[in-house]
């Protein structure tokens, strides 16, 4: 039996083989789990944090003859302890984008899973890099709307999506914490490429698929130009990475931890 997860059901796409729940809690017990995570922790509520001096400062949102604008305010203490507890030291006048949601959610999913997989895919870096201060000076939150992404967060609010790249090492080691092993942390394209990806159907010689109208054709074409972003080193096979992290599955290799590369 398959479970989608999602707080809010209106959004799931029906399909008879999976049963659609709101919470873990709804999940019957099983041996061992496999999570699948798309794209979740990134969509999770973020601050913006700015370095200033010996101070980090949260940027708040404010208005001014009915236009958003920022302001800055002294961060919560809990964003300095984020920093220190990881050893990362902001320069001064460099932004970063933190939740403090990251650990505790996925927290959650190792408490569920005593025995299994979580397989997470999403925007994200190793804190070394996701912090860096010549390379990430201005932070990674984004606002996305119509497949357009634009560094105005305060624009059309309520009409575009804002997000912002995870810490994957605030997922790691919290799996670790719970005595899961990490089996695989790297891009998409080479997950996909290990688990046979290029196998599939959709990246097949055109040649050998068939048709029935000019239509269906339309729709296989980009059906196929989809398939090959997952796993194009300059598109979202190399921008999505992908976390694994197994408990209680054996010691042996997986197919997806074979050296590609």
């Amino acid at each position: 039996m398959f479970y989608g997860l999602d707080r809010n059901l209106g959004r799931a796409q029906p399909d008879p083989n999976v049963t659609y729940v709101t919470s873990l809690a709804e999940i019957p017990p099983a041996q061992a789990r496999l999570i699948i995570s798309n794209e979740l922790f990134d969509a999770l509520p973020f601050a913006r944090v700015v370095q200033r001096g010996e101070e980090l400062h949260e940027l708040w949102v404010t208005e001014h003859d009915g236009v958003l604008d920022w302001t800055e305010h002294e961060a919560d203490a809990r964003y300095d302890d984020y920093f220190a507890e990881r050893g990362i030291e902001l320069d001064d006048g460099q932004f970063a984008d933190v939740s403090l949601e990251w650990s505790p959610m996925y927290d959650d999913l190792c408490r569920f899973v005593s025995r299994g997989l979580i397989v997470t895919f999403d925007y994200g870096l190793p804190q070394t890099k996701l912090f860096r201060g010549r390379m990430r000076r201005f932070g990674t939150a984004a606002a996305y709307s119509q497949h357009r992404v634009s560094r105005d967060l305060l624009i059309n609010p309520g009409e575009q999506d804002l997000t912002a790249h995870i810490n994957f090492d605030d997922l790691r080691l919290t799996g670790e914490r719970q005595h899961f092993t990490t089996r695989f942390f790297d891009i998409q394209a080479k997950f996909l490429l290990a688990l046979g990806a290029a196998e599939h159907e959709l990246l097949q010689p055109i040649g050998e698929a068939a048709v029935g109208s000019a239509e269906e054709g339309i729709a296989l074409l980009d059906a196929r130009e989809d398939a090959k972003r997952l796993i194009l080193p300059d598109g979202i096979g190399a921008e999505i990475r992908v976390l694994v992290q197994e408990r209680g599955m054996g010691h042996d290799d997986w197919c997806f931890q074979t050296k590609l590369f």
